[in-house]
């Protein structure tokens, strides 16, 4: 709802500073639409991101301390598949996306690799009811 009524759109898109679109949009509705933020595309990283994947899919089955870091990871691809493209910051921006995702699809999935030893695992024992 706008304050002074007799003010063209345009008028006030002029007096703010803004273009027309956003001083439509405030007159519409006082809460400004969500942002649009766009899926990156790695474009240099186009010929490894199997290779990366493959390596994050590795990770779901090591332990903590034994996953790929991005630094490893790139030097893996330099040393295992001659692709020394890849800068630290693409690969950093491909791993944060693409890990969270990978760990998605194998979620629930995962074999526990031994069975509970002596003193882990005891059962719980509930009160009856």
């Amino acid at each position: 709802m706008r304050l002074d009524p007799s003010l063209p759109q345009r008028a006030l898109a002029k007096k703010y500073g803004v273009h027309r679109r956003p001083a439509r949009q405030a007159i519409a509705s006082a809460i400004p639409p969500p942002r649009k933020v766009p899926r990156r595309k790695f474009r240099i990283l186009a010929p490894a991101v199997g290779w990366i994947d493959a390596m994050l899919r590795e990770d779901l089955r090591a332990p903590r301390k034994q996953k790929h870091t991005v630094e490893r990871i790139v030097q893996r691809l330099a040393e295992e598949h001659d692709f020394d493209q890849a800068s630290y910051s693409s690969a950093r921006n491909y791993v944060r996306e693409r890990r969270p995702e990978i760990a998605a699809e194998g979620a629930g999935t995962g074999q526990h690799p031994r069975r509970p030893g002596l003193g882990e695992g005891r059962p719980a024992v509930l009160p009856d009811r």
